[in-house]
C-alpha cells in the first residue's frame, strides 16, 4: 500500500495533493493493478503532529475503494512522461472518490505541495521557513 502524496495534506480545505510518480512506476514496470482508495477522518483520529493515534467518540476513519486499473506506456511515451500521466489519472480517481465520501464536489486542480515552505516529506524545513513559535 502507498499513498502516493508522501505525506498528509496540506490543502487547507483536505482534499488530495498532486501526488509523487512511485506508485505509478511501480504499476508500470510491474504490471500490477492500481487500487484507488479515499480515506477521510484520518486526521481527527491521528492529529498531525501527534504520536499516537486519538480514538473517541465520533472519531472514525471512513474508506471508499475504487475500481482496480492496470496501466502501461503509450507508443512513443517515456517512462516519465508515462508515470506523471498515470500519477494524474491515479489522483482524480483518488479524489473523486473522496467527493463521494465527503458529499462534495472535488477541485478541478490539485494543492502543489511542492511549493509549501514547510515539507515535512523531506524531513526539515524549506529555506524561508518560519515556525510559528519562533520569535522575530
Amino acid at each position: 500500500m502507498l499513498f502516493p502524496e508522501g505525506t498528509y495534506t496540506r490543502d487547507r480545505e483536505l482534499w488530495p495533493m498532486q501526488a509523487r510518480t512511485g506508485a505509478a512506476r511501480l504499476a508500470l514496470e510491474t504490471g500490477a493493478p492500481l487500487l484507488p482508495i479515499a480515506t477521510w477522518g484520518g486526521r481527527a483520529l491521528w492529529p498531525v503532529g501527534s504520536p499516537v493515534p486519538r480514538p473517541g467518540p465520533g472519531r472514525r476513519v471512513q474508506m471508499l475503494v475504487g475500481e482496480p486499473f492496470t496501466v502501461s506506456m503509450l507508443d512513443g511515451e517515456t517512462m516519465h512522461e508515462a508515470a506523471l500521466r498515470v500519477t494524474g489519472e491515479l489522483m482524480v480517481r483518488i479524489t473523486g472518490l473522496l467527493g463521494e465520501l465527503r458529499g462534495q464536489q472535488p477541485p478541478t486542480a490539485l494543492h502543489d505541495g511542492r511549493t509549501d515552505t514547510h515539507r515535512p516529506e523531506v524531513g526539515r524545513p524549506q529555506p524561508g521557513y518560519r515556525a510559528w513559535k519562533q520569535i522575530s
